[in-house]
């Protein structure tokens, strides 16, 4: 090893904050910046491949303690308490005050990514033994929309009150480090700018929970449309065979997600309406142009002649993972004349 590199090392051994990853095998240790460089370097020294999670929701999260919930769950329409009438209670109770569903999923779901952030991510004197919810969500007594979520740690490698105690402070920097700066989804495209090809698809398994939450967030009827689009490829296709690639079920997600908002995003339309409108988008597939800005604010595969970009990763026209769209094009053309659509009195919009 050069002098220069001897000297990289030791600058960062000396600066855990900035570089919080290591290598628990090599010897002395070698630390990181981001976790996807320490999964390289177990790669190539050691043979270990790793696909980290990727949490994508921290700047939402207050560290440690308290997870705020959005705040599009403070209704701006709230009654005061003080104004309403006896008879009024129960129904005031049931709309201001009772956690409905949509608020409870939050919280779960912003908890959820919280620990497995901390459980796949943090180094092994850092990692939790376990996570549990305190405070009134952990008791089932949450306000709608004016409760925070407490979680209590337990670290598995502190045997003592008084060994936590002493290093309670450099714990808690170190857990803000984690939580604050690193893996985070923009950090991962800046990296991924630069990476190869093949490297890419590492980062591409890792942003799959980007793509359940895009795919997830859609009204249900889209989901009902989406499971329609998906039965109809399972039972007019022979599966994939040899040199032959199919679409799988996420392009036809993104294919029906993105008709329906260009369609102007009707909540109650047609499902018959719905169903034609996207075989016809399958059937001009190479005029299909969805990409969206949720999780990034340009994409690099706008140059292509037809595209739909991946949500969660703007290097990545999904199009592409099927060689064989003339064919289902023709499959979806003669379907469009099944008796399904005939009996339609109206195939113009979708409503």
């Amino acid at each position: 090893m050069t002098g220069n590199r001897k000297a990289i090392f030791e600058y960062r051994r000396q600066h855990p904050d900035q570089f919080p990853f290591f290598c628990e095998t090599c010897t002395p240790l070698r630390r990181f910046k981001l976790d996807p460089h320490k999964g390289q370097h177990d790669k190539d020294k050691h043979g270990i491949s790793a696909v980290p999670f990727i949490e994508y929701s921290l700047p939402q999260i207050r560290v440690i303690q308290n997870i705020g919930p959005s705040s599009s769950f403070f209704s701006s329409s709230s009654s005061s308490l003080g104004s309403i009438s006896a008879n009024e209670l129960n129904s005031f109770v049931l709309k201001e005050i009772e956690p409905d569903t949509a608020y409870n999923q939050s919280c779960k779901a912003v908890v959820d990514r919280l620990c497995q952030f901390m459980q796949n991510n943090f180094p092994d004197h850092l990692r939790p033994s376990e996570v549990r919810k305190s405070g009134s969500l952990g008791k089932g007594t949450a306000v709608k929309g004016k409760s925070d979520a407490d979680l209590v740690v337990f670290l598995a490698n502190f045997r003592t009150m008084s060994n936590l105690r002493d290093n309670l402070k450099d714990i808690l920097a170190r857990m803000k480090v984690y939580l604050g700066t690193y893996d985070s989804k923009n950090a991962i495209y800046t990296e991924m700018a630069s990476s190869s090809l093949p490297a890419r698809e590492y980062f591409s398994a890792a942003l799959a929970p980007l793509q359940i939450d895009f795919v997830s967030g859609v009204p249900t009827k889209v989901k009902t449309l989406i499971r329609l689009v998906k039965y109809w490829r399972k039972t007019e296709f022979e599966e994939s065979t040899g040199l032959q690639r199919l679409p799988t079920s996420y392009p036809l997600e993104l294919i029906v997600i993105g008709e329906w908002e260009d369609a102007g995003r009707p909540q109650n339309f047609n499902i018959c309406k719905g169903f034609y409108h996207v075989l016809r988008a399958i059937v001009h597939y190479r005029s299909l142009k969805h990409a969206w800005t949720v999780n990034y604010n340009s994409n690099h595969v706008s140059n292509d002649e037809y595209y739909v970009v991946d949500p969660a990763n703007p290097f990545n026209n999904i199009m592409k993972a099927c060689n064989c769209w003339d064919m289902v094009a023709e499959k979806a053309r003669a379907f469009l004349q099944k008796p399904l659509f005939r009996q339609c009195s109206s195939l113009d919009g979708w409503v």
